[in-house]
């Protein structure tokens, strides 16, 4: 110990030094700021799908939150403007959509969101309640797409095992020893059963598809 120093001066020193040693570099107000805003960007939201979403937005309105702060929370980071636009609304969509949710659900709802905040504010109507509204009409959209793909699973395998019977057709035939792709490739008679075969399909195909088209038309209308 050096001379002129009692105890407690040097017990006061060394508190001192250990309270500056553990502020971090440069760790003033504006510091600390960044340091928490660079943590709400690397928070990684969970993929928890759009209607989810939805009524997590709900629920925070209805347990007392604000719009702005509902949106940030789904979001997973504060916005640069107390603002709750439509790119941003997509952006949280998409980042927590499913893996089955396309691109056109994830803008109808966003869009739709937007829609139904400005509605809240222009009107002064429960946001809550607007809200409500987007996930009843996105739920009846889901369902009736899953009711549309249980419809389209049987023609959908008969179209594929249609084109794929030829192929089987063809490799069973070489299997035999008949040699149907030399006698298809001869030309005359062959070439003419190939062409023939071909436009058939093509025209079977085509025919399959419009029918589609038409019952999406109809189910859409």
């Amino acid at each position: 110990m050096l001379p002129g120093f009692d105890g407690p001066l040097w017990a006061g020193i060394w508190a001192f030094l250990t309270v500056l040693a553990a502020q971090p570099v440069g760790g003033s107000c504006g510091g600390g700021r960044l340091r928490t805003l660079l943590k709400q960007q690397s928070r990684v939201l969970s993929v928890t799908g759009i209607g989810a979403t939805v009524a997590a937005l709900s629920a925070y309105l209805r347990n007392g939150g604000n719009v702005l702060d509902a949106f940030q929370e789904q979001a997973g980071r504060n916005f640069a403007t107390r603002k709750v636009t439509y790119p941003r609304i997509r952006e949280m969509l998409e980042a927590r959509s499913l893996r089955q949710e396309t691109e056109n659900n994830v803008d109808a709802v966003a869009y739709a969101l937007q829609v139904s905040c400005h509605l809240s504010a222009l009107l002064g109507c429960e946001a809550s309640r607007c809200i409500d509204a987007v996930g009843a009409s996105y739920r009846r959209l889901s369902h009736l797409e899953h009711l549309k793909d249980k419809a389209f699973a049987m023609p959908k395998a008969t179209m594929k095992l249609l084109v794929a019977l030829p192929v089987l057709t063809l490799a069973l035939g070489s299997m035999l020893g008949a040699k149907p792709l030399a006698f298809l490739l001869t030309p005359g008679a062959g070439f003419l059963c190939l062409s023939l075969g071909l436009s058939c399909y093509a025209l079977g195909w085509w025919w399959m598809l419009a029918l589609q088209r038409e019952v999406n038309r109809k189910i859409e209308d």
